[in-house]
């Protein structure tokens, strides 16, 4: 991480901040500078602030303290039940070893702690734990009994926000009462890594959860009279919020000498310092934005203290970047819109003599004829509609083509209806016309709420929570967010996408889910897309790239150029060598949604028993099982769908019978066929499509079917006496 920024008289940064539009966290959704007029008055509000400003990298002389602190944070996260070693330890803590907290004594303190913290709760914002700890420690020295001479008993710190930090603010502040505001209905609970710990001590009789409507009754249950500290970290869900409305039933306890610390996204900690600076020109105040690490990009962060206010502060907070937003083409005119270029990746000479010269849009880009190997036999139970028919034996084409947007923003966007990502220009103007299958971002939220001008331009309101950043170029790996849990979509339209962003030459990192599958992330580490060159991005959370490539999505098919990335993960493993059937039945065990084969079993049955086949579940295989498992087949019967897709990594002459019904007939395998050199055959069931299956039903249709037994039988017995012809090429009938 770069040593994070510092804001304080003025505009004081540290050596490594960048001018202009990058010194704000909204920078991401607004370009303009920030105002010469804000300034942020630095006081003295005890010792807080002396970490929010003392907080740094450690260096040479900080070794030796660092390590003996972290060596006890370790022994005391083992007898709290930690069970990984001292260098798991060591990669999982981050800032609580690399950095120091304010003076060496407190460095020592939070060091220990925090990492016992930080080895518990992976991902836990330490400096922020760090700075509510330290506040929390104010409130517990003894001076804090009396104030303007006033004694009483021990202040309350008062938090809302999330559950996470408000064991880690109480740590050791066993005077002090605490007071969690939420509606969550579940008492408070010590945390692991404190309970039974003297070292980690939270006073549980000190501390409660309380209810919004119960504020003030659990206050005076406490038996205190002050409100040492008001800690406000807001999150997305729990909307704007007025600081004097929120907290009106417990405002007679605030008095000058409390302490107000506001948490989280930079646009809104740097909008509620300039509010409070504004109406309350007297009071100390300071703010400091640092970089916080997500999953490969940064999030910024900042943090306010104030004091000197004799009331609940009259101010809004509202934790939702907001940003005008309207709707474009990304050629614009033909000319392109601002903040946009239009790329043909797909300009390699050897490539373009591929596609016939009337096919080749250069000034947008290139399409890529997928030929389909026409089958070797087909069997149906009915009449093959004609549409079915073109499916199997015309050919499609693939269109290569990219705009590349200047500070671009890719906006996810789900609900019950759709899924999508939108692409937005810095200067959040949403692209209509790349980075999805067919202008689907009219089905987006977004647009449905938008107004229409009477000049036909559309305009809306882009909203976040959480907005990541991303230095340099970046491309998300798939155009919408759920893409990748089909794993034929992964295989066919999204893994292929690290061919592009090798042929454009730049240093380009993948923009990826959370929960991408163990095999899916093997791959990309195969063909070098390692931790260290994908950004994991969090549900729901924007992300804004130096530069962000939103290539065209493929249509469903195959090219030489979309399947030659799994001639490379293959030549990863040594598959010739591996036992593996030559006779194999995708399983459809597993399957629990629509496209079920009804007697599934009696087929397998038959292939088993009859004919020698072994039943293999893909989903089961590891990587290299996998690409053994089909490059070694000869045979390969199953239903429609990923599991017959495995074919990107089989040897030419093996052949695919595949099983489906009338309505889903996809062009896939045929592309597949064409570029693998392998033979199909189609067998043809009927459809049972229940009523729940009308909703779901998509284009090519997907409901349960049934196959003609004896119809599988004598395509099985055409494939093996096919195999078996030693001839130096098959013939292919209509």
């Amino acid at each position: 991480m770069r040593c994070p920024y510092l804001i304080s008289t003025g505009l004081r940064f540290s050596r490594s901040t960048p001018t202009g539009s990058s010194v704000l966290a909204w920078h991401a959704l607004r370009s303009s500078q920030l105002p010469a007029n804000v300034a942020f008055r630095t006081g003295s509000i005890m010792d807080a602030n002396s970490l929010l400003y003392g907080f740094r990298a450690a260096g040479p002389e900080d070794l030796r303290r660092k390590a003996l602190s972290l060596w006890s944070g370790y022994e005391l996260a083992r007898t709290s039940g930690y069970v990984g070693s001292l260098d798991d330890f060591l990669d999982t803590i981050g800032f609580a070893g690399t950095h120091c907290f304010g003076n060496d004594a407190f460095d020592s303190y939070a060091t220990t702690a925090l990492s016992v913290v930080a080895a518990f709760q992976p991902g836990i914002d330490i400096f922020l734990a760090a700075v509510l700890n330290d506040i929390v420690l104010q409130m517990n020295f003894q001076s804090r009994h009396m104030i303007d001479g006033v004694s009483g008993p021990p202040e309350v710190v008062v938090f809302e926000g999330p559950n996470e930090y408000f064991p880690v603010a109480m740590v050791h502040g066993n005077i002090t009462g605490g007071l969690q505001v939420t509606a969550e209905t579940e008492p408070f609970d010590i945390p692991l890594w404190a309970r039974d710990n003297p070292a980690l001590e939270i006073a549980k009789g000190h501390v409660l959860r309380s209810h919004p409507n119960n504020v003030e009754q659990d206050f005076n249950n406490l038996g205190r009279n002050r409100i040492g500290a008001l800690l406000l970290l807001p999150t997305a869900e729990m909307g704007r919020m007025s600081v004097a409305t929120r907290f009106a039933s417990i405002a007679k306890f605030a008095t000058k000498h409390t302490i107000y610390c506001i948490a989280g996204a930079a646009e809104m900690v740097f909008a509620a310092s300039e509010e409070l600076r504004k109406k309350y020109p007297d009071i100390a105040l300071s703010v400091r934005l640092y970089e916080f690490p997500v999953g490969g990009a940064v999030e910024y962060r900042a943090i306010a203290i104030a004091c000197g206010i004799s009331e609940l502060p009259d101010i809004s907070i509202d934790p939702i970047i907001r940003r005008s937003t309207r709707f474009i083409e990304a050629m614009g005119s033909g000319e392109g819109a601002v903040g946009v270029k239009i790329v043909n990746y797909f300009d390699n000479a050897e490539r373009d003599q591929t596609a016939s010269s009337e096919r080749v849009l250069t000034e947008i880009g290139s399409w890529d004829a997928a030929p389909i190997r026409r089958p070797f036999l087909l069997l149906s139970s009915a009449p093959l509609p004609d549409e079915a028919r073109e499916r199997i034996s015309d050919s499609t084409e693939i269109f290569h083509s990219l705009a590349i947007l200047d500070r671009g923003i890719l906006v996810p966007s789900q609900d019950h209806e759709h899924a999508i990502y939108l692409h937005a220009t810095g200067n959040a103007e949403i692209i209509m016309d790349y980075g999805d299958e067919g202008r689907n971002v009219i089905t987006a939220p977004i647009y449905r709420d938008s107004q229409l001008a009477e000049s036909g331009e559309r305009t809306g309101t882009l909203e976040t929570g959480s907005l990541l950043r991303v230095s340099g170029a970046a491309m998300p790996l798939m155009f919408t967010p759920l893409l990748h849990k089909w794993y034929s979509h992964f295989i066919i339209q999204c893994l292929p996408r690290v061919q592009i962003a090798r042929d454009l030459g730049l240093d380009i990192k993948l923009l990826v889910p959370t929960d991408l599958r163990a095999k899916q992330l093997q791959m990309l580490e195969v063909l070098g897309f390692g931790e260290d060159k994908i950004i994991k991005m969090p549900p729901g959370t924007f992300v804004q790239a130096d530069q962000l490539i939103v290539p065209r999505a493929w249509r469903l098919a195959f090219t030489a150029y979309s399947a030659a990335i799994y001639d490379e993960v293959a030549k990863h493993f040594d598959a010739p060598t591996a036992a593996t059937p030559k006779r194999i039945l995708i399983s459809r065990e597993s399957r629990k949604t629509w496209r079920n084969m009804l007697n599934y079993e009696t087929v397998k049955t038959m292939l088993v028993t009859d004919y020698g086949f072994e039943v293999v579940a893909p989903e089961t295989l590891t990587l290299e099982q996998e690409v053994a498992t089909y490059a070694n087949a000869e045979i390969v019967v199953g239903a429609e769908g990923a599991g017959m897709y495995g074919a990107v990594f089989s040897k030419p002459g093996a052949i695919f019978l595949t099983l489906c019904d009338e309505d889903y007939v996809m062009p896939i395998l045929g592309t597949l066929a064409q570029v693998r050199d392998i033979d199909i055959g189609y067998v043809f069931g009927e459809s049972l499509r229940a009523d729940a299956d009308v909703k779901r039903r998509l284009p090519y249709g997907h409901a349960d079917f049934v196959v003609d037994i004896e119809r599988v039988e004598q395509a099985v017995k055409s494939a093996i006496a096919r195999f078996e012809v030693d001839t130096p090429a098959r013939a292919v009938t209509a």
